[in-house]
């Protein structure tokens, strides 16, 4: 009989820590990719205060 009651309640709570820890590890790689690629800037002698972005190309829009 309990399992009939706590079974989806369960299933919805660990399909949303899946999602939880799905969404810290992606935040954490791109940090990290960031990071990386600053480190590889300033080991070619770029400043690392510069942005990595890169400018839009059209911004018509935006004017």
């Amino acid at each position: 009989m309990a399992n009939k009651t706590y079974g989806s309640p369960a299933g919805v709570v660990v399909f949303l820590f899946w999602l939880w820890i799905s969404d810290i590890t992606l935040l954490l790689g791109a940090e990290l990719d960031a990071e990386l690629e600053r480190g590889r800037r300033m080991a070619t002698g770029e400043s690392s205060g510069e942005d990595p972005v890169v400018p839009p190309r059209d911004t018509r829009a935006m004017d």
